[in-house]
Protein backbone atom coordinates (compact mmCIF):
# COMPACT_ATOMS: atom_id res chain seq x y z
CA UNK A 1 0.00 0.00 0.00
CA UNK A 2 2.90 2.34 0.76
CA UNK A 3 4.13 2.35 -2.81
CA UNK A 4 0.65 3.16 -4.09
CA UNK A 5 0.35 6.14 -1.75
CA UNK A 6 3.77 7.40 -2.75
CA UNK A 7 2.92 7.03 -6.44
CA UNK A 8 -0.33 8.97 -5.94
CA UNK A 9 1.54 11.70 -4.06
CA UNK A 10 4.12 12.01 -6.84
CA UNK A 11 1.34 12.25 -9.44
CA UNK A 12 -0.39 14.98 -7.41
CA UNK A 13 2.83 16.98 -7.10
CA UNK A 14 3.56 16.60 -10.83
CA UNK A 15 0.08 17.88 -11.67
CA UNK A 16 0.47 20.81 -9.27
CA UNK A 17 3.84 21.82 -10.73
CA UNK A 18 2.41 21.65 -14.24
CA UNK A 19 -0.53 23.90 -13.31
CA UNK A 20 1.76 26.42 -11.61
CA UNK A 21 4.05 26.49 -14.67
CA UNK A 22 1.14 27.15 -17.01
CA UNK A 23 -0.18 29.91 -14.74
CA UNK A 24 3.23 31.60 -14.55
CA UNK A 25 3.64 31.40 -18.31
CA UNK A 26 0.22 33.00 -18.81
CA UNK A 27 0.95 35.79 -16.28
CA UNK A 28 4.27 36.48 -17.97
CA UNK A 29 2.64 36.73 -21.39
CA UNK A 30 -0.07 39.10 -20.16
CA UNK A 31 2.46 41.27 -18.33
CA UNK A 32 4.62 41.60 -21.46
CA UNK A 33 1.57 42.58 -23.50
CA UNK A 34 0.41 45.14 -20.90
CA UNK A 35 3.88 46.66 -20.56
CA UNK A 36 4.16 46.99 -24.33
CA UNK A 37 0.83 48.82 -24.40
CA UNK A 38 1.36 51.04 -21.37
CA UNK A 39 4.94 52.17 -21.88
CA UNK A 40 4.16 53.65 -25.31
CA UNK A 41 7.04 51.74 -26.88
CA UNK A 42 4.93 50.19 -29.66
CA UNK A 43 6.53 50.60 -33.05
CA UNK A 44 4.45 49.61 -36.12
CA UNK A 45 7.67 48.86 -37.98
CA UNK A 46 8.37 46.04 -35.50
CA UNK A 47 4.89 44.50 -35.70
CA UNK A 48 4.96 40.73 -36.39
CA UNK A 49 4.41 39.79 -40.03
CA UNK A 50 1.30 37.80 -39.10
CA UNK A 51 -0.52 40.90 -37.89
CA UNK A 52 0.50 43.01 -40.86
CA UNK A 53 -0.52 40.43 -43.44
CA UNK A 54 -3.97 39.42 -42.23
CA UNK A 55 -6.77 39.68 -44.82
CA UNK A 56 -8.37 43.12 -45.04
CA UNK A 57 -12.05 42.12 -45.06
CA UNK A 58 -14.26 39.20 -44.11
CA UNK A 59 -17.74 38.25 -45.29
CA UNK A 60 -20.61 37.94 -42.85
CA UNK A 61 -21.04 34.30 -41.81
CA UNK A 62 -17.54 33.33 -42.92
CA UNK A 63 -15.57 31.18 -40.48
CA UNK A 64 -12.52 32.97 -39.05
CA UNK A 65 -9.69 30.87 -37.52
CA UNK A 66 -9.13 31.58 -33.81
CA UNK A 67 -5.47 32.72 -34.26
CA UNK A 68 -6.66 35.42 -36.69
CA UNK A 69 -9.32 36.62 -34.22
CA UNK A 70 -6.71 36.83 -31.45
CA UNK A 71 -4.24 38.58 -33.76
CA UNK A 72 -6.77 41.33 -34.60
CA UNK A 73 -7.52 41.90 -30.89
CA UNK A 74 -3.84 42.07 -29.97
CA UNK A 75 -3.16 44.37 -32.89
CA UNK A 76 -5.99 46.66 -31.78
CA UNK A 77 -4.82 46.84 -28.13
CA UNK A 78 -1.23 47.54 -29.11
CA UNK A 79 -2.45 50.57 -31.02
CA UNK A 80 -4.54 51.77 -28.07
CA UNK A 81 -7.74 51.31 -30.05
CA UNK A 82 -11.03 50.28 -28.45
CA UNK A 83 -13.92 48.17 -29.66
CA UNK A 84 -17.51 48.40 -28.44
CA UNK A 85 -19.28 45.20 -27.55
CA UNK A 86 -21.42 45.45 -30.71
CA UNK A 87 -18.45 45.92 -33.01
CA UNK A 88 -16.99 43.10 -35.06
CA UNK A 89 -13.63 41.75 -33.92
CA UNK A 90 -12.52 41.41 -37.54
CA UNK A 91 -13.14 43.98 -40.31
CA UNK A 92 -16.31 43.23 -42.27
CA UNK A 93 -17.04 43.89 -45.92
CA UNK A 94 -19.26 46.87 -46.62
CA UNK A 95 -19.36 48.05 -42.98
CA UNK A 96 -16.78 49.37 -40.55
CA UNK A 97 -18.45 47.39 -37.80
CA UNK A 98 -21.70 45.69 -36.93
CA UNK A 99 -23.06 48.57 -34.87
CA UNK A 100 -23.18 50.88 -37.90
CA UNK A 101 -25.62 48.52 -39.56
CA UNK A 102 -28.03 48.81 -36.64
CA UNK A 103 -30.85 46.32 -36.73
CA UNK A 104 -30.74 46.08 -40.52
CA UNK A 105 -29.46 42.95 -42.15
CA UNK A 106 -25.93 43.39 -43.46
CA UNK A 107 -25.94 43.16 -47.24
CA UNK A 108 -23.35 40.88 -48.77
CA UNK A 109 -21.78 41.70 -52.13
CA UNK A 110 -23.46 39.62 -54.84
CA UNK A 111 -21.57 36.76 -56.42
CA UNK A 112 -20.90 37.36 -60.09
CA UNK A 113 -21.71 34.34 -62.22
CA UNK A 114 -19.33 33.32 -65.03
CA UNK A 115 -22.03 34.30 -67.54
CA UNK A 116 -22.12 37.91 -66.31
CA UNK A 117 -18.40 38.33 -65.59
CA UNK A 118 -16.50 40.70 -67.87
CA UNK A 119 -13.42 39.10 -69.40
CA UNK A 120 -10.78 41.23 -71.07
CA UNK A 121 -10.53 45.04 -70.74
CA UNK A 122 -13.46 46.44 -68.80
CA UNK A 123 -14.52 48.71 -65.99
CA UNK A 124 -13.76 47.90 -62.37
CA UNK A 125 -16.67 46.33 -60.54
CA UNK A 126 -18.26 48.84 -58.18
CA UNK A 127 -18.98 46.22 -55.51
CA UNK A 128 -16.32 45.50 -52.91
CA UNK A 129 -15.75 41.74 -53.12
CA UNK A 130 -13.14 40.34 -50.72
CA UNK A 131 -12.03 36.79 -51.32
CA UNK A 132 -13.43 34.11 -49.00
CA UNK A 133 -10.94 32.41 -46.68
CA UNK A 134 -11.78 29.05 -48.25
CA UNK A 135 -10.57 30.41 -51.60
CA UNK A 136 -7.35 31.93 -50.23
CA UNK A 137 -6.43 28.55 -48.73
CA UNK A 138 -7.69 26.39 -51.60
CA UNK A 139 -5.61 24.25 -53.98
CA UNK A 140 -6.07 26.92 -56.66
CA UNK A 141 -3.45 28.99 -54.81
CA UNK A 142 -0.81 26.37 -55.68
CA UNK A 143 -1.90 26.47 -59.33
CA UNK A 144 -1.90 30.23 -60.13
CA UNK A 145 1.62 31.37 -61.04
CA UNK A 146 2.96 34.75 -59.93
CA UNK A 147 5.26 36.50 -62.44
CA UNK A 148 6.32 39.54 -60.44
CA UNK A 149 8.97 40.64 -62.93
CA UNK A 150 6.29 41.39 -65.54
CA UNK A 151 3.46 42.11 -63.13
CA UNK A 152 0.93 39.39 -63.96
CA UNK A 153 -0.66 36.17 -62.71
CA UNK A 154 -1.01 33.15 -64.97
CA UNK A 155 -3.27 30.13 -64.48
CA UNK A 156 -2.19 27.10 -66.56
CA UNK A 157 -4.92 24.72 -67.73
CA UNK A 158 -4.13 21.05 -68.40
CA UNK A 159 -4.92 20.25 -72.02
CA UNK A 160 -4.41 23.87 -73.15
CA UNK A 161 -0.63 23.97 -73.72
CA UNK A 162 0.01 24.22 -69.97
CA UNK A 163 3.49 22.64 -70.13
CA UNK A 164 4.52 24.85 -73.06
CA UNK A 165 3.45 27.95 -71.14
CA UNK A 166 5.27 26.85 -67.99
CA UNK A 167 8.42 26.36 -70.05
CA UNK A 168 7.88 29.80 -71.61
CA UNK A 169 7.53 31.41 -68.16
CA UNK A 170 10.69 29.69 -66.96
CA UNK A 171 12.50 31.00 -70.01
CA UNK A 172 11.46 34.63 -69.53
CA UNK A 173 12.68 34.20 -65.94
CA UNK A 174 16.09 33.27 -67.38
CA UNK A 175 15.93 29.68 -66.16
CA UNK A 176 18.43 27.68 -68.26
CA UNK A 177 16.55 24.43 -67.56
CA UNK A 178 13.26 25.68 -68.93
CA UNK A 179 12.86 22.60 -71.19
CA UNK A 180 13.28 20.10 -68.35
CA UNK A 181 9.74 18.73 -67.78
CA UNK A 182 10.68 17.49 -64.30
CA UNK A 183 11.65 21.01 -63.23
CA UNK A 184 8.89 23.08 -64.84
CA UNK A 185 7.09 23.71 -61.55
CA UNK A 186 10.12 24.06 -59.27
CA UNK A 187 11.28 27.22 -61.03
CA UNK A 188 7.97 29.06 -60.67
CA UNK A 189 6.33 30.83 -57.74
CA UNK A 190 2.62 30.36 -57.08
CA UNK A 191 0.21 32.21 -54.82
CA UNK A 192 0.67 29.48 -52.21
CA UNK A 193 4.23 30.78 -51.68
CA UNK A 194 2.82 34.03 -50.26
CA UNK A 195 0.90 35.03 -47.15
CA UNK A 196 -2.91 35.22 -47.10
CA UNK A 197 -2.74 39.01 -47.20
CA UNK A 198 -0.42 38.98 -50.22
CA UNK A 199 -2.63 36.46 -52.02
CA UNK A 200 -5.63 38.72 -51.50
CA UNK A 201 -3.63 41.75 -52.63
CA UNK A 202 -2.41 40.02 -55.80
CA UNK A 203 -5.90 38.83 -56.72
CA UNK A 204 -7.59 42.20 -56.18
CA UNK A 205 -4.94 44.64 -57.41
CA UNK A 206 -5.87 45.95 -60.86
CA UNK A 207 -2.25 46.75 -61.76
CA UNK A 208 -1.45 43.03 -61.61
CA UNK A 209 -2.94 41.49 -64.74
CA UNK A 210 -4.60 38.06 -64.61
CA UNK A 211 -3.97 35.80 -67.61
CA UNK A 212 -5.49 32.49 -68.68
CA UNK A 213 -5.39 30.45 -71.89
CA UNK A 214 -8.38 28.19 -72.49
CA UNK A 215 -9.32 25.59 -75.09
CA UNK A 216 -12.56 24.42 -76.62
CA UNK A 217 -13.83 21.92 -73.97
CA UNK A 218 -14.51 19.20 -76.54
CA UNK A 219 -10.94 19.42 -77.86
CA UNK A 220 -9.43 19.73 -74.40
CA UNK A 221 -11.19 16.62 -73.12
CA UNK A 222 -10.21 14.70 -76.27
CA UNK A 223 -6.58 15.81 -75.85
CA UNK A 224 -6.47 14.53 -72.25
CA UNK A 225 -8.01 11.24 -73.37
CA UNK A 226 -5.61 10.78 -76.30
CA UNK A 227 -2.58 11.59 -74.15
CA UNK A 228 -3.55 8.83 -71.71
CA UNK A 229 -4.21 6.35 -74.53
CA UNK A 230 -0.88 7.06 -76.22
CA UNK A 231 1.13 5.80 -73.24
CA UNK A 232 2.74 2.37 -73.45
CA UNK A 233 3.16 2.25 -69.67
CA UNK A 234 0.56 0.00 -68.07
CA UNK A 235 0.96 1.62 -64.66
CA UNK A 236 0.41 5.13 -66.04
CA UNK A 237 -2.74 4.04 -67.84
CA UNK A 238 -4.01 2.37 -64.69
CA UNK A 239 -3.36 5.61 -62.81
CA UNK A 240 -5.36 7.51 -65.43
CA UNK A 241 -8.32 5.15 -65.11
CA UNK A 242 -8.15 5.42 -61.33
CA UNK A 243 -8.45 9.20 -61.69
CA UNK A 244 -11.44 8.68 -63.99
CA UNK A 245 -13.09 6.69 -61.21
CA UNK A 246 -12.14 9.32 -58.62
CA UNK A 247 -9.74 7.04 -56.77
CA UNK A 248 -6.02 6.80 -56.14
CA UNK A 249 -4.32 3.77 -57.62
CA UNK A 250 -2.36 1.32 -55.51
CA UNK A 251 0.93 1.07 -57.41
CA UNK A 252 1.72 -2.39 -56.06
CA UNK A 253 -1.64 -3.72 -57.24
CA UNK A 254 -1.54 -1.78 -60.53
CA UNK A 255 1.88 -3.16 -61.43
CA UNK A 256 0.39 -6.66 -61.41
CA UNK A 257 -2.64 -5.71 -63.50
CA UNK A 258 -2.64 -5.86 -67.30
CA UNK A 259 -4.84 -3.07 -68.64
CA UNK A 260 -3.39 -2.05 -71.99
CA UNK A 261 -5.30 -4.78 -73.80
CA UNK A 262 -8.59 -3.09 -72.91
CA UNK A 263 -8.34 0.61 -73.72
CA UNK A 264 -11.56 2.49 -73.02
CA UNK A 265 -13.26 4.58 -75.67
CA UNK A 266 -13.81 8.27 -75.05
CA UNK A 267 -17.51 7.60 -74.56
CA UNK A 268 -16.76 4.96 -71.90
CA UNK A 269 -14.45 7.35 -70.05
CA UNK A 270 -16.89 10.27 -70.07
CA UNK A 271 -19.72 7.93 -69.06
CA UNK A 272 -17.80 6.97 -65.92
CA UNK A 273 -17.11 10.64 -65.19
CA UNK A 274 -20.80 11.51 -65.57
CA UNK A 275 -21.53 10.23 -62.07
CA UNK A 276 -19.68 13.32 -60.76
CA UNK A 277 -21.97 15.84 -62.50
CA UNK A 278 -24.05 16.26 -59.33
CA UNK A 279 -20.90 16.23 -57.12
CA UNK A 280 -18.16 17.89 -59.21
CA UNK A 281 -15.90 18.45 -56.19
CA UNK A 282 -15.37 14.66 -56.00
CA UNK A 283 -14.12 14.48 -59.58
CA UNK A 284 -10.36 14.39 -60.16
CA UNK A 285 -9.07 17.88 -60.99
CA UNK A 286 -7.60 16.62 -64.26
CA UNK A 287 -11.14 16.73 -65.66
CA UNK A 288 -12.30 19.98 -64.04
CA UNK A 289 -13.47 22.84 -66.29
CA UNK A 290 -10.88 25.60 -66.68
CA UNK A 291 -13.30 28.00 -64.94
CA UNK A 292 -13.20 25.78 -61.84
CA UNK A 293 -9.45 25.15 -61.96
CA UNK A 294 -8.72 28.88 -62.16
CA UNK A 295 -11.65 30.08 -59.99
CA UNK A 296 -12.97 32.27 -62.82
CA UNK A 297 -16.20 32.94 -60.92
CA UNK A 298 -14.12 34.86 -58.33
CA UNK A 299 -11.08 36.12 -60.25
CA UNK A 300 -11.57 38.73 -62.96
CA UNK A 301 -9.22 37.70 -65.76
CA UNK A 302 -7.91 40.61 -67.84
CA UNK A 303 -6.56 38.46 -70.68
CA UNK A 304 -8.31 35.30 -71.89
CA UNK A 305 -6.39 33.67 -74.74
CA UNK A 306 -7.81 30.92 -76.95
CA UNK A 307 -5.61 27.89 -77.64
CA UNK A 308 -6.94 27.45 -81.19
CA UNK A 309 -5.22 30.75 -82.10
CA UNK A 310 -2.20 30.13 -79.92
CA UNK A 311 0.53 32.00 -81.82
CA UNK A 312 -1.63 35.08 -82.49
CA UNK A 313 -2.87 35.17 -78.90
CA UNK A 314 0.65 34.77 -77.51
CA UNK A 315 1.89 37.67 -79.67
CA UNK A 316 -0.98 39.78 -78.36
CA UNK A 317 -0.05 38.86 -74.79
CA UNK A 318 3.63 39.71 -75.33
CA UNK A 319 2.67 43.07 -76.75
CA UNK A 320 0.22 43.81 -73.94
CA UNK A 321 2.59 42.91 -71.08
CA UNK A 322 5.90 43.78 -72.72
CA UNK A 323 7.24 40.22 -72.58
CA UNK A 324 10.41 39.07 -74.37
CA UNK A 325 9.83 37.95 -77.95
CA UNK A 326 10.29 34.21 -77.30
CA UNK A 327 8.27 31.51 -79.01
CA UNK A 328 6.54 28.67 -77.21
CA UNK A 329 8.67 25.50 -77.19
CA UNK A 330 7.57 22.84 -79.67
CA UNK A 331 6.18 19.40 -78.78
CA UNK A 332 9.48 17.88 -79.97
CA UNK A 333 11.46 20.10 -77.57
CA UNK A 334 9.12 19.12 -74.72
CA UNK A 335 9.17 15.45 -75.77
CA UNK A 336 5.39 15.36 -76.13
CA UNK A 337 3.86 12.91 -78.58
CA UNK A 338 1.69 14.79 -81.14
CA UNK A 339 -1.96 13.76 -80.70
CA UNK A 340 -3.51 15.31 -83.83
CA UNK A 341 -6.60 16.00 -81.76
CA UNK A 342 -8.32 18.27 -84.29
CA UNK A 343 -8.07 15.61 -87.02
CA UNK A 344 -9.64 12.93 -84.82
CA UNK A 345 -12.55 14.91 -83.37
CA UNK A 346 -15.14 13.40 -85.68
CA UNK A 347 -13.93 9.88 -84.90
CA UNK A 348 -13.82 10.45 -81.13
CA UNK A 349 -17.27 12.03 -80.95
CA UNK A 350 -18.95 9.65 -83.40
CA UNK A 351 -21.24 8.70 -80.53
CA UNK A 352 -23.43 11.79 -79.99
CA UNK A 353 -24.02 10.90 -76.34
CA UNK A 354 -20.30 11.42 -75.65
CA UNK A 355 -20.53 15.03 -76.75
CA UNK A 356 -23.59 15.62 -74.59
CA UNK A 357 -21.84 14.18 -71.54
CA UNK A 358 -18.71 16.29 -72.12
CA UNK A 359 -20.95 19.36 -72.37
CA UNK A 360 -22.49 18.60 -68.97
CA UNK A 361 -19.08 18.09 -67.39
CA UNK A 362 -17.58 21.26 -68.92
CA UNK A 363 -20.68 23.45 -68.90
CA UNK A 364 -18.99 26.17 -66.86
CA UNK A 365 -16.40 26.69 -69.61
CA UNK A 366 -19.04 27.00 -72.34
CA UNK A 367 -20.72 29.73 -70.29
CA UNK A 368 -17.66 31.52 -68.90
CA UNK A 369 -15.56 31.61 -72.07
CA UNK A 370 -18.31 31.72 -74.69
CA UNK A 371 -17.47 28.51 -76.53
CA UNK A 372 -20.00 27.23 -79.08
CA UNK A 373 -21.97 24.23 -77.95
Amino acid sequence: MDWRKRLAELERRRSLILRISIALFFVYGVSVLVLNIDNGSFNPQQEPVLLLKLPQKYRMGEGVPLPEVVAFEVNRHRRNLFRDIEDSVVPMVGRKNIREAGDREIELPPMISPANRMFGPGTETAVERPFPRTLLTSEAMSRIIVVQKYNFLFCPVVGAASRAFKAFLNRIDQNPEYLDLDKLDSGLLTLSNFSLRDRERFLTRRALKKVIFVRNPYERFASIYLHANSTHDELKYQEFMARVRGRKVDEEVASKTVVMSGLRTLNQVVTQLSKFVSEPHKMDQLFWPAASLCIADEVRYDFVGKADRLEDELNRLKKTLGLPDYRLPTRVQLQITPQKTEERMEELYANSSAKKRVFKLMQKDFVAFDFPR
